[in-house]
């Protein structure tokens, strides 16, 4: 690939990109980088790390967000996160520059690979797309990767010259839409994003659209949802945890302290037995996915098994942050109900006395639609402290408040403050207390200050 084919005009030389500390527009930043462009970008957020890996590659990040940024800019790329009123963006429009979301960029990088496996659904394509690359490297060393979370064990995505892309695929706003993958991989699809899909029928349309453009879709059988957009596939395979009519599955499944191994079986043969270094059963669906995914494009089950188990999993994700006094900090991205019932499940697992959690919800939007399922699934801890709402792009229209959440848990209190929260999970330390903490947004910054 080379920097002329991104654009239209053949006079661009420098991108700014909005919103530049977001894990997938990072990644693209830099992938340009390394293609050539001079890359500047901007965000009022302000996370060291992200802030740590720009400047080694020698992108500049500017923390604010005003007209001024684009002076000199031949191009603007932005997160979705961003409002339409946003200063940079409006700028930008004004001055008549190619304006690209992130997933335009994204889906312009991905057609130029000869090959492309984008991973989507409600719950899980991080994880399930950096297995995937972990895979596909050991066997085509030209494998890039765009995934919105960090593994330390990823391919480069920053490698401009390839064969193979595996990439997230983002369904908010309708965002995977933008690409147009060689393989799609869709994990499950349940209600979620409700600003975007106001029914679970407009979801399952949106990813029919994506996944039907694919020449092969390799589909989760234990997901009803998937089972209903299967007819409209050029070329299908199925996995399922258990199911052996599927395609590829697993068998012979057992856990260790939350930790499990299994076989994994095509087709009646089995190809070889994983032991994962990653918790919970959800994570056997989702290495039974990867495989799946490897071994119709080529893959031999040694590759496969290596891969697997030298997955360590990624950022955010039942990440081990340090220890509070005596308690254990595990830090989670789960910020919907179904994705909080597997964080508990794997948590019981460990073998702890008691496990406490502290909870930001994320946006008010899904807070209302999901709230009897929040109280009912964060019931299962025995103590959980819920935080404001993080509002990301929203304002509260919809009635719904973290005090009221808080009140209809089980063992739920609310406390606004973060810093507050710190300070009440450091007295609940104990040799017997596991500490999680929840939510899409600055919860993980909790975590990070009870382990200093």
């Amino acid at each position: 690939m080379n920097k002329n084919t991104l654009f239209e005009q053949k006079n661009i030389k420098k991108i700014f990109f909005g919103g530049i500390y977001g894990a997938s527009v990072s990644g693209l930043s830099i992938f340009c980088k390394e293609l050539g462009y001079e890359v500047e970008g901007s965000d009022v957020s302000d996370p060291p790390e992200m802030q740590d890996l720009l400047e080694s590659f020698g992108i500049n990040v500017i923390p604010s967000q005003t007209a001024k940024n684009l002076i000199g800019a031949d191009a603007y790329v932005y997160t979705h996160a961003l409002s339409e009123d946003n200063p940079e963006l409006t700028e930008a429009k004004r001055l008549g520059i190619p304006v690209l979301s992130r997933s335009e960029l994204l889906g312009r990088i991905i057609a130029a690979f000869p090959k492309s496996i984008g991973v989507c659904g409600t719950h899980g394509k991080s994880t399930v797309s950096a297995m995937t690359a972990q895979i596909f490297s050991r066997f085509d060393k030209g494998t890039a990767a765009f995934i919105g979370a960090r593994g330390a064990e990823l391919p480069p995505f920053t490698n401009g010259i390839g064969t193979t892309a595996v990439f997230e695929a983002c369904e908010y706003k309708r965002a995977f839409l933008d690409m147009t993958p060689t393989v799609a991989a869709v994990l499950n699809i349940e209600k979620e994003h409700t600003d975007t899909y106001p029914l679970l029928s407009d979801a399952l349309e949106a990813y029919t659209e994506f996944a039907s453009r694919a020449k092969t879709a390799v589909l989760c059988s234990d997901c009803k949802s998937c089972l209903k957009i299967a007819p409209y596939m050029q070329k299908t395979y199925f996995y399922s945890l258990c199911d052996r009519k599927s395609d590829m599955y697993g068998e012979n499944i057992t856990e260790n302290k939350g930790f499990y191994s299994f076989d994994a079986v095509f087709r009646g043969k089995k190809l070889f037995r994983a032991d994962l270094k990653v918790p919970g059963e959800h994570n056997v669906s989702n290495a039974l996915c990867a495989a799946l995914l490897a071994y119709t494009e080529g893959a031999d089950a040694e590759d496969i098994k290596a891969g697997l188990e030298g997955f360590h999993g990624i950022k955010r994700r039942f990440e081990y942050i340090g220890k509070c006094g005596e308690s254990p900090v595990f830090d989670d991205y789960a910020h919907h109900p179904s994705e909080i019932k597997c964080t508990v499940k794997t948590a019981k697992a460990l073998g702890y006395k008691r496990i406490v959690c502290a909870f930001q919800p994320h946006t008010y939007s899904r807070t209302k639609a999901h709230f009897d399922e929040f109280a009912k699934a964060l019931s299962e801890f025995d103590e959980t402290i819920i935080a404001d709402i993080y509002a990301a792009r929203e304002a509260n229209v919809f009635g719904v408040t973290s005090e009221m959440l808080a009140q209809r848990i089980k063992y739920g209190i609310y406390i606004s403050d973060l810093e507050k929260i710190a300070e009440h999970l450091k007295s609940l330390s104990s040799p017997d207390t596991l500490i999680i903490t929840l939510g899409a947004g600055r919860m993980d910054t909790v975590a990070k200050k009870i382990t200093k």
